[in-house]
């Protein structure tokens, strides 16, 4: 059924957009660490963690790699 593609398309699309900006948000978050700034890398992967997915597969699971650097 065509409303139930478009909608399927449509959550995919939402689901790739969440999963760039969580990834540049961990990316700038592993850089801040390396110039020691972590007060702010910590906000980075916080923010993964009220903006992301849990659950996503591998290499793609930012929420759980910014779980472990807040451990």
């Amino acid at each position: 059924d065509a409303n139930n593609r478009a909608a399927f398309e449509s959550a995919n699309k939402l689901r790739d957009e969440i999963i760039q900006v969580c990834q540049a948000r961990y990316l700038e978050g592993v850089r801040l660490e390396s110039v020691d700034q972590r007060d702010l890398a910590r906000a980075k992967f916080e923010e993964i963690l009220t903006l992301g997915l849990p659950g996503i597969p591998s290499p793609k699971d930012y929420y759980d790699k910014a779980q472990r650097k807040l451990k």
